[in-house]
């Protein structure tokens, strides 16, 4: 059995995939597995693949979502951790093990996560050196509810048996899947945050299904609907800090709505949330939020 299984999902990226494989290919830690899960592509993606024949498992399915293929990966996976990359990302050369430190040093946690490295130029990552090992440990998820910081896919490390008993990952499209596993893991034993060094690249392309406003709206509605309907873990004694987790992809997002003329979601969002922002103190926000709302009301009837 592997330590880690290396999970990769792809849809028509030949462009990226093959680097994004060979920084694992470069990891100075050898005892892992990689599952790569092609949802359906329909371009020179399975040709890129079959250059790496023996070195990676491929599993080709019909398109059915990054979800679905992550979930998939995970069920052929045999590694005690599930480690997830997307396809358009990379690894430096110590990120398994830097895990691996994590793992031994604390006690085996659920849940890792590390700092990722934001970059459009692969000679940017390249510049990148291995620093000091240092972290942040909390005994779960919840626990760190006061770090603001964003958990990249392309930068965690879950044990198998926690991602399989929350049941993996929503196979509905939207964005924000990734903060509703994390969600979903809240009170798992352990959540240690790799402070340095980091250990990964996230790719800013043009691309990106981040920038995709429907898909966010989508996906923080889906954190509210399932924090309302009691679907994450905790009860009420940790509801506060799933309510700071939640609530701080909601602001950006209905801000974000509203700059780009989409009133009616970004209001949707704002009364979704509007009491558990004042259980939250967070006045300055619904002040904003009501300010901007007038100005673009004010602007539209003007035009």
């Amino acid at each position: 059995m592997p330590l880690f299984s290396v999970i990769i999902p792809v849809h028509n990226r030949p462009q990226y995939v093959l680097a994004s494989v060979n920084s694992v290919l470069r990891q100075t830690f050898k005892d892992y597995e990689i599952i790569i899960v092609d949802d359906g592509s329909t371009d020179d993606t399975p040709a890129a693949l079959a250059t790496l024949a023996g070195r990676v498992k491929v599993i080709r399915q019909n398109q059915s979502g990054p979800g679905a293929a992550r979930n998939r990966g995970i069920a052929e996976a045999a590694g005690q951790y599930i480690a997830l990359l997307d396809s358009d990302d990379l690894w430096l050369p110590w990120t398994l093990t830097t895990y691996y430190l994590a793992i031994q040093a604390h006690d085996e946690p659920s849940f890792i996560a590390s700092i990722e490295f934001p970059f459009r130029d692969e000679q940017d990552l390249a510049k990148l050196r291995e620093s000091s090992f240092d972290v942040t440990t909390h005994e779960d998820y919840f626990a760190s509810y006061a770090d603001s910081r964003w958990i990249p896919l392309c930068g965690v490390a879950i044990k198998a048996e926690a991602l399989r008993r929350i049941g993996g990952f929503s196979e509905v499209r939207r964005n924000f899947e990734e903060t509703d596993v994390w969600l979903r893991l809240g009170d798992a034993p352990r959540f240690v945050r790799i402070e340095s060094p980091r250990c990964s690249g996230r790719r800013l392309h043009d691309t990106m299904i981040t920038a995709d406003l429907g898909r966010n709206f989508a996906g923080v509605s889906h954190l509210i609907e399932q924090e309302k309907a009691g679907a994450y873990p905790g009860g009420a004694e940790r509801q506060r800090q799933r309510l700071e987790m939640v609530t701080r992809h909601v602001r950006p997002v209905s801000l974000e709505l509203l700059r780009h003329g989409r009133a009616n979601e970004a209001w949707n969002l704002f009364h979704a949330c509007f009491a558990w922002h004042v259980t939250l103190g967070r006045y300055r926000y619904l002040a904003g939020f009501m300010a901007m709302a007038i100005g673009h009301d004010w602007f539209r009837i003007r035009r």
